[in-house]
């Protein structure tokens, strides 16, 4: 795991909690807007992080013989 994707985690976990306070901090007393434009931000960034540069899975090899077997099937069709 890179820094970058950790950083996001990070960040991620902060801001829900941050907003998990504020919305409970707002029933119970009064709570500034600074948490929820923090937890937000987080929450943004975190997201950022962690959905940017991700690379597709390798192809997987599990049902070679299957597709190989449906792809003649489909040849013969034609």
């Amino acid at each position: 795991m890179n820094f970058k994707k950790r950083l996001g985690v990070f960040l991620l976990l902060v801001g829900l909690l941050v907003l998990f306070v504020y919305f409970i901090g707002i029933s119970v007393a009064k709570i500034p807007v600074v948490f929820f434009v923090f937890g937000a931000g987080c929450v943004f960034l975190g997201g950022l992080l962690l959905l940017r540069k991700r690379t597709p899975p390798a192809p997987s090899e599990r049902f070679r013989t299957i597709r190989r077997l449906k792809h003649k099937q489909d040849e013969e069709g034609e």
